[in-house]
């Protein structure tokens, strides 16, 4: 079959497909970074409240009770508020995680679909030179035969 060429009619789809895995991609790492970013937050506030607590204990640097209730008071509410965004940026992140595998499911069961259908036209494209290849044997037998006859 020279001159007739492969057509994968869902090209437009799997293109579409491969699109939407790199964009889930990016999502992904954008959801990473801001769960690390948020994680450093809560490590940082949580250093503060360490911080804080160590001083008290040590009894330096507290000289006003009512501003060391006060700046634990926010410290901590910090922390509290930090664990609670972590968690809700961790289940964003595992969300992403989801949508990639599905999007990266989507995108290769159209890449099967495209080297089934491949695989497909060439088995077919085989079978017909093999046809045209038979049908020449069997003409130039026929020519040789009918030569011989003749002669």
């Amino acid at each position: 079959m020279p001159g007739k060429k492969f057509h994968f009619r869902l090209e437009a789809v799997r293109k579409l497909r491969y699109l939407e895995a790199e964009r889930a991609k990016v999502e992904l790492a954008e959801a990473v970074g801001r769960v690390v970013q948020a994680r450093e937050a809560l490590r940082a506030s949580q250093e503060e409240l360490d911080d804080l607590m160590t001083r008290a204990a040590s009894g330096r640097a507290i000289t006003d009770l009512r501003r060391f209730a006060q700046a634990r008071s926010e410290a901590i509410d910090r922390a509290e508020s930090l664990r609670f965004q972590v968690r809700e940026l961790e289940a964003a992140e595992l969300r992403a995680k989801e949508a990639l595998a599905a999007r990266m499911r989507d995108h290769q069961a159209l890449e099967d679909l495209r080297a089934r259908q491949l695989e497909e036209f060439k088995n077919e494209a085989d079978r017909v030179d093999q046809l045209a290849l038979d049908e020449f044997g069997v003409i130039g037998y026929s020519r040789r035969q009918a030569q011989s006859a003749v002669r």
